[in-house]
């Protein structure tokens, strides 16, 4: 006995020094075993009470319910916001297209291009924002990939030709304003015409391009 217990001893102080040395591997083995004993406790309670663990159905749903209302809220807020915008959106070009075409002393050059980016304008917003509200409200966000690639095209196409309507109404008041007296010839209506052309042209080029199909 007083051989086996002074062979006990040197075992137990270095067990002792090494977890001294070492409180991470000590700490992590007691947060083992708690974990174990959790378990444990988790499987004894569950087969000895399986229908009192189990949660109930009508208060899983009311917790969802309730999770859906909270988050309810924002949508709606958005919803109302980007409604606004898209009214306002929608007003002012459809405004502009009426003014320009109804007023025979607006058909010059550069309200001509306006009119076409108001166009442009309005087919760019009821192209996305309609289907995002509409999402915002429903429960199923989905597309189908023939409705996206059109959204998509569409959306590349406005933005192409917006982009070179900008650039045209840039350089009429360029001609407008350094070559005032070339400006009838430089920018007549059959080259704001062809110019016009030129840029949907481009702009639907540019969109099925940019479109992967």
């Amino acid at each position: 006995n007083g051989r086996h217990s002074s062979q006990t001893l040197p075992l137990l102080y270095q067990l002792s020094l090494w977890n001294s040395l070492n409180p991470l591997l000590s700490f992590q083995q007691r947060s083992q075993h708690l974990h174990q004993e959790q378990i444990q406790s988790q499987k004894t309670t569950f087969f000895a009470h399986p229908k009192e663990t189990l949660p109930h159905p009508f208060r899983f749903d009311h917790e969802i319910a309730a999770i859906q209302s909270h988050l309810q809220a924002p949508f709606l807020i958005l919803v109302l916001l980007f409604l606004l915008f898209y009214v306002v959106i929608m007003v002012g070009n459809l405004l502009i297209l009426l003014m320009v075409f109804s007023d025979s002393r607006l058909h010059t050059p550069m309200y001509f291009f306006l009119a076409n980016l108001s166009f442009v304008d309005v087919c760019n917003s009821t192209t996305i924002t309609p289907k995002m509200l509409a999402d915002l409200l429903s429960e199923k966000k989905t597309i189908s990939f023939t409705r996206c690639v059109i959204q998509m095209s569409v959306s590349y196409t406005m933005g192409s030709t917006e982009c070179v309507l900008l650039a045209v109404m840039a350089y009429d008041r360029y001609v407008a304003i350094c070559n005032p007296l070339h400006y009838p010839v430089l920018m007549s209506h059959k080259i704001c015409l062809l110019i016009v052309v030129a840029a949907w042209l481009g702009g639907s080029i540019d969109g099925f391009l940019l479109t992967p199909v």
